[in-house]
């Protein structure tokens, strides 16, 4: 139950009024009585109800739970309400936003529940709820998990762990950096060896001190930058096809994991802000496998490296060299959260673009027809200058930030010079003296430190902003289906078909029901029409019945077998559907219409064709069958599309036959040829047929007539119109209704 932490001062006001009593329930609406945004609290203890603005210090209502007779939680336009009602009246208690309805109407089951003097049950914890429970931050609409309270070294650690099957590609990646980094650290001792040996004046012999070791140093500066350049090309080589295969194990598994979870998944989700995950986050990814990780594994190297031969040269000058250092990673340590909350919102912001971007491609014929053209301009130039701005935010953070640690950094090259010319005057002969080539090797070597600390932090907000996105992808390969197949699930790969609903109750959101109590049987072979009102859930119960959602109360059996007992695999493989959307996928028709069986001859293609009868107007076009349809059927006419349709739930042969307004598309001579096709098909098998036109389900053994999620009647047609009730009524409206488009046609 919904348990929020309470402001210090409504606490001190409850322990004041009922320092005895347990709070059971407090939760904060998200908007006030007034309707503007702001806080007011609903506290519930055992015994008493309380409300509270944010800032009061005694309650607006205090009363016992006792004397209320009635509560409830009601949507409506833009916002809900929770109403109380007592003797002394109805009472508006709170106000909250469609973001919080699912809080607050599990707050009042819980309410109900304490009312009839049941303990709180842990089935109203809030499965929507969109704070954090550790930072309290509103989560972003298209995220489960809060990006503020996840561990950046878990997400790290989780994309290695896609890297584990190239593992021995991994240890030969660490190798050849290894030999780099120490052929790196060999080229500025060859300064010291030229300034202090080489080039240096001996008075004795009036000449230089070690002449003849010239060309060898010079030939081993050479093969140094020889065996970097080698090392470098296979370092590059190997690191890139690890990474790619590792973003190809990523990408893989993240379509897996949509193609695995349930409908109630994108119920909530939008397609832009999927496909930004699958395309441009496993990008990102990708970009810090083959691009950052190795670059920061060569320079973490080179720090280890060129640190113990600091050290090596003279401790005392490498003491202060660190000084900066250290501040500059206790300033990275206090910035990086904040720069880290701007790529989310970057992110974020990223995606809702995308989003918006779908959404009106996709309907771009509606925005044609209906002239919005600049309608969609504008979204798209809000949308995008949102987008914009979020990445000047976080440009304009970085651009202070950056160059503050590089100043940080160059102040070592200052100390250098500073102590370490000091150190040089005071003579190498003397105890922590330097030579000329000491300072000079050391400042080099100072150089190959800086840069993978400059890279460092550049990598930073690289990998920062890497790891943002592999947050997003992990948010969606830690979804749990809804729907799932039972530990103990039975294989029925032959099924009869009598389908039994008993008691149903189902809500897309568990607070606004859409099925209300449906008990129905349905038996083998039998042909079932549902009719009703749009939105009287008709769509919903095929829904529950091919098992796309799971009830919310209640049972469906299949030949008495519940169906959360029974493989999704068979039950799918025994069900066919013509959905009210016909989805046609980019490619032919012979490719649409084999989609139901993908081992299906041609012949048997053609004949499901012409059971649809779409084979004559397959065979009129240029290509036939390898006609390409364009993306979502886009070259085809509303009835072509609806008759591929058919062709493909024909090809199935199911046993189960669900028909969605399959003929809501098409002419009323279509109309005809097909419910010929149909007649034949529906032979011998189950079917439920939806239809908003009521004379195409004469034939149905039986109607159902339903009304908001419940049953009113059924029976044959015949019997229905002569009890001249619901269904007489829908009747007679579309008769009367066709008259008029007679007269007026």
């Amino acid at each position: 139950m919904e348990k929020e932490r309470l402001p210090k001062n409504i606490a001190t006001a409850v322990r004041g009024l009922h320092s005895d009593e347990e709070i059971l329930i407090s939760v904060s609406s998200d908007i006030t009585g007034s309707g503007t945004y702001g806080e007011e609290w609903l506290i519930v203890t055992d015994k008493h109800l309380l409300t509270f603005s944010a800032d009061a210090s005694q309650p607006s209502h205090n009363l016992p739970i006792a004397k209320i007779d009635k509560i409830s939680a009601e949507n409506r336009i833009g916002s809900g309400v929770v109403e109380m009602v007592t003797e002394a009246g109805t009472f508006r208690l709170m106000v909250f936003t469609e973001a919080r309805s699912a809080d607050f109407h599990n707050v009042v089951d819980g309410i109900r529940e304490l009312m009839k003097g049941s303990p709180l049950s842990s089935k109203h914890t809030s499965s929507e709820r969109n704070k954090c429970v550790k930072c309290h931050r509103p989560v972003p609409l298209d995220m489960t998990i809060c990006p503020y309270c996840t561990e950046k070294k878990q997400v790290l650690m989780r994309v290695l762990r896609f890297s584990i099957p190239y593992s021995r590609q991994l240890l030969t990646i660490l190798l050849i950096t290894t030999l780099m980094t120490l052929c790196a650290l060999s080229t500025p001792y060859m300064s010291k060896l030229f300034i202090d040996y080489i080039f240096k004046f001996d008075p004795v012999t009036g000449g230089f001190m070690y002449p003849q070791w010239h060309l060898a140093c010079v030939g081993v500066l050479f093969l140094a930058y020889i065996l970097q350049a080698v090392f470098a090309g296979i370092h590059e080589r190997i690191s890139g096809i690890v990474g790619f295969k590792t973003t190809y194990d990523v990408r893989t598994a993240l379509y897996r994991k949509i193609q695995e979870v349930s409908l109630a998944f994108f119920d909530k989700r939008h397609t832009g802000s999927i496909m930004a995950r699958i395309n441009q986050d496993t990008a990102e990814l990708q970009r810090m496998l083959v691009d950052f990780l190795p670059m920061a594994l060569e320079c973490l190297l080179t720090l280890v490296g060129v640190g113990a031969l600091l050290f090596v040269l003279s401790w005392r000058l490498t003491i202060f060299v660190i000084i900066p250092i250290i501040g500059t990673v206790l300033f990275m340590h206090c910035i990086l959260p904040t720069v880290r909350a701007y790529f989310h919102r970057y992110f974020h912001r990223r995606s809702r673009l995308s989003a918006l971007v779908s959404d009106s491609v996709s309907g771009i014929r509606v925005v044609k027809a209906f002239g919005q053209e600049d309608i969609e301009l504008s979204k798209f130039d809000l949308s995008s200058s949102s987008y914009r701005d979020a990445g000047i935010d976080l440009v304009r953070r970085w651009s202070i930030f950056h160059p503050f640690m590089n100043f940080l950094i160059m102040c070592g090259s200052v100390i250098v010079w500073l102590v370490g010319g000091r150190l040089i005057l005071r003579g190498a002969d003397n105890p922590g003296g330097l030579t000329l080539g000491d300072v000079v090797a050391y400042a080099g070597y100072l150089m190959m430190f800086y840069r993978p600390v400059f890279m460092l932090t550049r990598l930073s907000d690289m990998i920062t902003n890497a790891l943002a996105a592999g947050e997003r992808v992990f948010d969606i390969l830690d979804v749990t289906p809804d729907i799932q197949d039972a530990p103990d699930a039975q294989p029925m790969p032959a099924i009869k078909g009598s389908i039994d609903l008993n008691d149903v109750h189902f809500g897309y959101t568990a607070h606004e029901p859409v099925i209300k109590g449906i008990t129905l049987s349905i038996k083998a072979n039998e042909m079932v029409g549902l009719v009703g009102k749009s939105g009287a859930g008709k769509s919903t119960m095929t829904n529950l019945i091919t098992r796309l959602y799971d009830v919310n109360k209640g049972s469906i059996t299949l030949d008495g077998v519940d169906l959360r007992q029974i493989r999704q695999a068979d039950l799918r493989s025994n069900v066919g559907v013509v959905l009210q959307e016909t989805f046609l996928f980019s490619g032919s028709i012979l490719e649409n219409i084999s989609y139901a069986r993908p081992d299906a001859t041609k012949e048997e293609i053609i004949d499901a064709a012409i059971a649809a009868r779409a084979h004559e107007f397959i065979i009129k076009k240029p290509d036939g069958y390898d006609t390409i349809v364009g993306e979502r059927g886009s070259r085809l006419s509303g009835g072509e599309k609806q008759r591929i349709s058919i062709a493909r739930a024909v090809l199935r042969d199911p046993r189960i036959l669900i028909l969605d307004e399959a003929t809501s598309s098409v002419d009323v001579q279509t109309e005809g040829h097909i419910q010929k096709a149909l007649e034949n098909l529906t032979r011998g098998r189950t079917t439920i047929a939806i239809a908003h036109r009521l004379a195409t389900l004469r034939n149905c053994d039986r109607l159902v007539v339903l009304d908001e999620g419940e049953i009113l009647e059924s029976g044959t047609h015949a019997e229905l119109m002569a009890k001249k009730g619901a269904f007489y009524d829908l009747a007679q409206s579309q008769e009367q209704l066709s008259a008029i488009v007679a007269v007026e046609g």
